[in-house]
């Protein structure tokens, strides 16, 4: 799960996110480090306040160097 490193990424502090999400500090650093687990509905409130979808929080570290391919328009083939 890398709740903890979107909201670094996106230069929150915990505050803002459990404000954003209509959480609980203590729940968010609960679920962060992991004393706590999370629920759907929990996890969807804190993707949205990240503006990211829940499961890039139990997939994807943003801090990490990957590269995504976004396709435009429809065609599988270059220009």
């Amino acid at each position: 799960m890398y709740i903890r490193e979107w909201r670094r990424f996106r230069r929150m502090k915990m505050e803002e996110l459990a404000q954003r999400s209509k959480l609980a500090v203590g729940t968010i650093s609960d679920i962060e480090t992991g004393k706590k687990g999370y629920t759907r509905a929990s996890l969807e409130m804190i993707a949205q306040a990240l503006r990211t979808r829940p499961g890039y929080l139990l997939e994807f570290d943003p801090t990490q160097n990957l590269v995504f391919v976004v396709r435009l328009n429809g065609n599988s083939k270059p220009d």
